[in-house]
């Protein structure tokens, strides 16, 4: 089974695809994390990754579909995948589609009002050490000033974590990747899941889906 989480920045998947990753054991592919992982180990697609980001121009969507799909056919994702960050538009979720893929494919969207989502990005704050991802109201560490994971003291705010940049991140979101939905909804599977509530509530929505895949 291959789940794809879509939701805005914030609303709370990338979080929430780190924890079934685990419990579901099956590979959580980011597409953020495979980007830079081919380029640390300077692989073929590593090296145009590397060439175009020192350009400073953005990564083409046929090198990130590429990508997608090779790690889609490891071994290690034939009895399932997280797949967080793609697709990411219209174009991308037919190339997904049109892939001759064994696995189903079910997809989560975390719905959640956009003023909510501003005010969770603002709060947010991750560890120094092991990037582990909290929020000030939301979800904390269990120790004050303490990881959860690594017991980690040092933590960090993003610097594009501001209420600028993440509208111009939530408009992207909208005009691009919002699209998506309808087409996996007529597709029938497309499941909604309320985003707008406690870290557990979420995982326990999630939890109920996964108990009918």
């Amino acid at each position: 089974m291959i789940i794809i989480f879509i939701g805005a920045p914030g609303s709370g998947k990338g979080t929430q695809s780190l924890v079934f990753s685990q419990e579901l054991k099956i590979p959580h592919l980011s597409t953020g994390d495979l980007l830079r992982q081919e380029v640390k180990q300077q692989s073929e697609i590593g090296k145009k990754i590397e060439d175009i980001l020192s350009t400073g121009a953005l990564i083409f969507p046929e090198i990130v579909n590429e990508l997608v799909e090779i790690n889609l056919k490891k071994p290690e994702c034939l009895g399932g995948c997280i797949l967080d960050g793609y697709p990411r538009s219209l174009d991308q979720a037919k190339y997904l589609d049109g892939l001759e893929l064994s696995q189903q494919m079910k997809v989560i969207y975390f719905d959640i009002p956009k003023d909510k989502i501003i005010a969770r990005i603002i709060d947010r704050y991750s560890c120094a050490d092991c990037g582990k991802i909290y929020n000030k109201a939301l979800n904390p560490p269990k120790i004050e000033n303490v990881c959860d994971d690594c017991h980690g003291t040092a933590f960090v705010c993003r610097s594009d974590d501001n209420e600028k940049t993440v509208l111009t991140r939530l408009d992207e979101f909208y005009d691009h990747t919002y699209p998506i939905l309808p087409f996996y909804e007529n597709k029938g599977v497309l499941h909604k899941i309320n985003a707008d509530q406690a870290v557990n509530q979420v995982q326990n929505e999630i939890r109920l889906l996964a108990k009918n895949y």
